[in-house]
């Protein structure tokens, strides 16, 4: 890893000339014959046309059609001009008489600023203006944002003139007008500014944000539309937001950005998964994680985040019913960045993070305290004599040995490295973005890393007035190393908990430097070291599971218009990703128990190679007469994905000096025809399909009534020939209130719209061929035939000919209002959603003879809640300041089971249940005893119900009858005694069992979400503060108490010592309980970021166009109750929801601090 860093940073500077070059003579190929030119006058252009009773909108558009102009204006300001009816014939006429025609017919005046002519409506008493001579001056300057960046394209007029011009890519402009003139500024999404000359040559302006504007365009399913005109519920992410702090992929960044959005990580380890939750988890057992569409590509790659302009997440369903058959859990709807109509620019963004463990939060006993503990302990059961007693007194008489720390040597301080270099630039017909991203992550434990390369190139080109084609390539490779462990039955890889309960004397290394064993112990430690099979800094760092990815994924599209308004859409995408894993288990020579010999050696290579087209049609008709808009869309997709995996192992090998698969291996002394270890070899390919058919259509009457229907057909190959089609309409509406006449007018409302829709999606989350039977070898099946061993194979599963879509049926009630002229936006969501015919194993009859249980359409769960969105603007002005606000709850609900049995989940290896997922309950609530205190002496032991006490036998009916007298010893080692805890007889009937005592002690999804961020920005300093919180919910912490725990030290020592820590050698009460569930709620301090950006009179002489510097602190700190390392526990095993709330030691998540800088030129 570090020889290939070491060779990245020596070729670095000849990898970025190579990129830029050939990026520049792309660019120069795609736009290098496009010439800009300048725009005719008015007064000297000519047209011919002829407009026959049309609306004052159709006209224009008719007029754009046929000439170089675009026209600009807003819909709300000419509601009455466009009710007149245009007839006008030009003849080889000038554009100037035209437009007077027009004017006179439609009262509406025109401003010409380059090919740009804005559209107003004049005042019907206004008188014109004779002309008269005007002396000219000069003026020219800088227009650039609140932050002072500068501006392109924004709009100078000469107020009252059509004399104008428009700034270049660094915001700079200049401008021939007359002596006492007023400039009049604009840019969109900014306010508009009026500057008086006042003999001045030269004037900067800096422009604030239009936070009155509602004209945000967000991406919707196979389109876009205005922010105002939605219907559906779509929260926007921005780019900046995902940049604000170093995140290893763009969910990541996502987490508190988005009402309603739950994300959380699998664990800390670098490329780690996550897990992402919309208005709820849906399913019950596969994961309910939204699809990902990337610019266009159902479930394409995430892109790096420093790639991505906008994100837009759809939650209810007649949003993302647009996507039908696998929307139910939500839509992630992900653009990238393009490029733009300007010359090339070139940025550069650099940081590195270091991450930090703080250790000290697992509060271990110290070495002395663990040989109190461990004295008091044998003394309390009542053995004098017991494995290391000579070590301990030694101990306990002063003496001091070495004491080892074991998760400081498993691990360190963490490092992230991160490059991006982007170009991106064009023409007026040809555009481009590309990006070269490296990423570099050492995990804070050893043997975890992550390094990924991403290359990126989009582009879009105009042939002609009609005609719109573009692509998009990414091609990416990934190598990491892991160390974390997600399955709950196998807790080999858990080296934090291992760790944390290492006796804090037992040596890591012995004298010579290789990995301490049994000889190297203390002579009188005997017995008490060798407590773990494996030696767990070896396993960490000789051992290795290497996964290496190599993608590539690209797209092209063709964009038509037909005629006006109708627009025919293709697209074509391809993805393939071909996965390597390399699993190495080598042996060791450390003597006693964590001695790993060659035998056990072993290598599996695993090959997986995925490959997804898809070909995407639409056409959509944009239309408006009058009052009134319609745009309509109907289209089909297609798509096909196709998955094979080869893999191999093999073992026992003579030695590990190099690792490949075919090499000498150790021969079998008893048998030598027969290897220790058998290689394997075995092969698998899955295909699967979805066909679809959809339309959609919008309805806007003066901006006031908006209706949104939508329907999709999907067929899917998992289900069979009966069942593979699915249906899955939605309808909404919003009535915007204050365009009503009946409203008051209220100085302090700006907009008001009332939101509301019902629909349904779909989800086909099965396994491929559930319709067909299948043949298995799993029950071991052989015959013997001619002396020889044959293995024969039996129906492992049943063809299930009836199991079909998931449907998810979801209603929202919303409003959307603006006050105090945009400066406080508030949208509220109300939402019901249930999902029917969930996938769940059922027993069918054993006459059916299958090995494996079918699946059905058999489960219900309900999701209810509320989504909250705040943007406040506090203060503006050259010091701005600015509040987001997400906030979000959800009420999860089990409705129905199959035959309503409960589904339990946990640890196998110990045997032990965690959660429960029951009807009328939450999916994964956790499960257990109730605490009713501790014992405090026999007779309250002797008093309760039969839970494990000293028995004389059961009587006629069945009570137990206590051994009262049994108060020894012997007895506290082997039954309930005082010190231990009292659970609940919950049934009363009198005995403690899992069957009627057990019962919901936490909950695993939380009640309620938030994430607040203030933005503060002063002449080029930008402070962000980022809060998150979770509140209400639970997690079973599994290393309370453990052995080498410091609560250890407030153990129960006799009665009345202690009502909540038991006694140091209990009888059940390491049964999951309440005494290990705690409150995981947190706040937490996300992000804090705070940059400065060089200003203009800087950067102009060096020519730059903007340089950035930064610095971050990721979870800086957090409040909670939480005892463990960290509140935030992911979900255990692939997104299962039943397998929450649970603390096993996972790889630990760490505080980030961050330096970095960003320049462009």
């Amino acid at each position: 890893m570090k020889g290939t860093l070491q060779i990245i940073r020596m070729t670095g500077k000849l990898t970025i000339y190579a990129f830029v070059l050939t990026t520049v003579l792309f660019n120069s190929i795609l736009a290098g014959t496009v010439h800009s030119q300048a725009v005719k006058s008015v007064k000297e252009a000519k047209i011919s046309i002829d407009i026959d009773d049309v609306s004052l909108a159709e006209a224009l558009r008719m007029i754009e059609n046929n000439s170089e102009y675009y026209f600009a204006y807003k819909d709300s300001e000419l509601k009455e001009n466009n009710d007149v009816r245009i007839s006008v014939n030009a003849d080889d006429q000038t554009f100037e008489s035209l437009l007077l025609e027009i004017s006179r017919q439609a009262n509406v005046s025109f401003r010409q600023v380059n090919d740009r002519i804005s559209v107003r409506q004049v005042s019907k008493n206004a008188q014109h203006k004779n002309d008269r001579v005007v002396v000219q001056t000069n003026v020219s300057g800088i227009i650039t944002d609140e932050n002072g960046v500068p501006l392109p394209g924004a709009t100078i007029l000469e107020k009252g003139t059509s004399n104008g011009t428009v700034t270049d890519i660094e915001g700079k402009y200049a401008l021939s007008v007359s002596r006492d003139a007023t400039l009049s500024i604009s840019f969109v999404g900014y306010e508009s500014m009026d500057v008086s000359i006042n003999g001045r040559s030269v004037i900067d302006v800096s422009l604030n944000p239009d936070i009155s504007s509602l004209e945000e365009v967000v991406v919707i399913g196979y389109g876009t539309q205005k922010k105002s005109d939605l219907t559906g519920s779509v929260a926007s992410v921005k780019a900046e937001d995902l940049t604000a702090y170093p995140a290893v992929s763009a969910i990541q960044a996502l987490q508190g950005r988005a009402a309603g959005l739950q994300i959380q990580s699998t664990n800390g380890e670098p490329g780690s998964a996550h897990v992402v939750r919309i208005r709820g988890a849906s399913s019950i057992n596969a994961a309910s994680d939204p699809i990902y569409v990337v610019d266009g590509f159902v479930g394409a790659t995430l892109p790096p985040p420093e790639d991505i302009a906008s994100i837009e997440v759809l939650k209810d369903a007649s949003a993302t019913a647009i996507y039908g058959a696998r929307a139910g859990n939500g839509v992630v709807i992900i653009t990238t960045k393009r490029g733009n109509n300007e010359r090339a620019r070139i940025s550069y963004d650099a940081y590195t993070s270091w991450n930090a463990l703080d250790a000290t939060k697992y509060d271990r006993l110290s070495g002395p305290e663990w040989a109190e503990i461990t004295a008091k302990t044998n003394f309390l059961n009542g053995v004098n004599v017991y494995n290391g007693q000579a070590f301990i007194e030694r101990i306990l008489a002063g003496e001091r040995p070495q004491e080892h720390d074991w998760v400081d040597e498993l691990t360190r301080t963490g490092r992230i490295e991160s490059h991006n270099l982007s170009v991106t630039g064009g023409s007026e017909n040809s555009n481009y973005f590309s990006s070269l991203s490296y990423f570099d992550q050492d995990g804070v434990v050893y043997g975890s890393d992550l390094e990924r390369f991403t290359l990126r190139l989009n582009s879009d080109h105009k042939i002609g007035k009609r005609v719109k084609i573009g692509n998009t390539l990414l091609l990416s490779r990934s190598k990491s190393n892991r160390q974390s462990n997600v399955n709950p039955q196998d807790n080999s890889n858990d080296y934090i908990k291992r760790t944390v309960s290492v006796n804090p004397y037992k040596p890591i290394y012995g004298p010579d430097g290789y990995y301490a064993g049994s000889d190297d112990h203390d002579p009188d430690a005997d017995g008490i070291f060798d407590q773990d099979p494996t030696h767990i800094i070896w396993a960490a760092k000789e051992n290795l599971d290497l996964y290496t990815s190599n993608r590539a994924w690209t797209s092209a599209y063709l964009d038509f218009e037909v005629i006006d308004g109708l627009t025919l859409h293709t697209m074509a995408s391809i993805d393939f990703n071909y996965q390597k894993r390399e699993d190495r288990n080598d042996f060791n020579n450390i003597e006693g128990t964590q001695l790993v010999l060659n035998e056990s050696t072993s290598l599996t290579f695993r090959n997986n190679e995925d490959r997804t087209w898809f070909i995407e049609n639409t056409a959509t008709y944009d239309k408006s007469f009058g009052k009134h808009k319609i745009t309509a869309l109907l289209g089909s997709q297609f798509q096909n994905s196709l998955s094979t995996f080869f893999q191999v192992s093999d073992g026992a090998f003579e030695n590990t000096d190099y690792w490949f698969y075919s090499r000498p291996k150790i021969v079998n002394p008893s048998d030598p025809s027969i290897p220790f270890v058998i290689p394997s070899a075995n092969n698998g390919q899955a295909e699967s399909g979805v066909n679809s058919y959809f339309g959609r259509i919008f309805y806007d009457f003066a901006g006031k009534y908006l209706v949104t229907a939508t329907v999709r057909r999907d067929g899917s190959s998992k289900f069979g020939l009966d069942r593979r089609w699915g249906t899955f309409p939605a309808i909404s509406v919003a009535w915007r209130l204050t365009e009503e006449t009946f409203m008051p007018d209220l100085p302090w409302l700006t907009d008001l719209k009332l939101r509301g829709g019902y629909g349904i999606s779909g989800s086909d989350n099965v396994g491929n061929y559930q319709y067909a039977a299948a043949l298995g070898q799993g029950g071991n099946y052989s015959y013997s035939f001619d002396g020889g061993e044959i293995f024969g194979a039996t129906l492992s599963r049943n063809a299930n000919r009836v199991i079909q879509w998931e449907e998810i049926k979801m209603g929202n009630i919303a409003f959307d209002a603006s006050l105090f002229d945009g400066r406080l936006n508030l949208t509220a969501d109300f939402y019901d959603k249930t999902t029917s015919g969930l996938f769940l194993p059922f027993a069918p009859s054993l006459e059916l003879g299958a090995e494996l249980n079918p699946s059905g359409n058999l489960g219900e769960v309900s999701n209810k809640g509320v989504d909250i969105s705040i943007n406040s603007i506090n203060m503006r002005g050259q010091f701005t300041w600015t509040t987001d606000v997400v906030f979000g709850t959800v009420k999860n609900k089990v409705i129905s089971l199959p035959e309503n049995a409960d589904r339990f989940a946990g640890d196998g290896w110990q045997n032990r249940v965690y959660n429960i997922t029951r009807v009328g309950e939450e999916i994964g609530a956790i499960y257990g005893f109730e605490l009713d205190g501790i014992f405090q002496n026999w007779d309250e032991v002797y008093a309760h119900a039969y839970q494990d006490q000293a028995l004389l036998g059961f009587d006629t009916d069945n009570n137990p009858i206590y051994d009262t007298n049994a108060r020894d010893s012997v007895t506290m080692r082997s039954s309930t005694s005082p010190g231990d805890f009292r659970f609940k007889d919950l049934n009363g009937d009198g005995f403690i069992d899992n069957d009627g005592d057990r019962t919901i002690i936490g909950s695993t999804i939380p009640d309620f979400t938030w994430g607040l961020t203030n933005t503060f920005s002063y002449k080029g300093i930008l402070l962000s503060v980022f809060f998150q919180g979770v509140h209400g919910v639970n997690v079973v912490n599994t290393l309370k108490n453990d052995y080498t725990t410091r609560e250890r030290l407030e153990a129960w020592d006799g009665e009345g010592s202690s009502t909540t820590q038991p006694r140091l050698a209990g009888n059940g009460n390491g049964r999951t309980s309440s005494y290990r569930v705690e409150d995981a709620s947190y706040v937490r301090l996300k992000n804090l970021r705070l940059g400065y950006s060089l200003p203009r009179q800087l950067l102009d002489p060096i020519g730059l166009g903007e340089f950035q510097i930064y610095g971050t602190a990721t979870n800086l700190f957090t409040m909670t109750k939480y005892t463990g390392y960290d509140p935030e526990v992911g979900l255990r095993s692939g997104g299962d929801n039943e397998e929450a709330g649970v603390d096993r030691g996972q790889y630990p998540y760490t505080r980030q601090f961050t330096i970095g800088f960003k320049v462009s030129f």
